[in-house]
């Protein structure tokens, strides 16, 4: 799936780069509902990636920290 590359746009905003993923058990109930024209989408929340930029008011990670990031923070 061709997308744009993420950008910052919100300063609590934090880019990750996903080095690993797998599938949550929440995630098949989304494809369940989904029709062929909605097209692909991007989603999930279970991975572990490296920090590639934040938003001003991030402050606690940074650039270049691991992170795995927990169901309830990443919507």
């Amino acid at each position: 799936m061709n997308v744009p590359d993420s950008v910052i746009k919100h300063p609590t905003d934090a880019l990750v780069r996903t080095t690993a993923s797998c599938i949550c058990g929440s995630d098949p109930h989304h494809y369940g509902s989904m029709k062929p024209e909605d097209g692909p989408a991007r989603m999930g929340h279970e991975f572990i990636g490296i920090v590639e930029d934040t938003g001003t008011e991030v402050t606690t990670v940074k650039r270049g920290d691991l992170v795995v990031p927990s169901f309830g923070t990443c919507f």
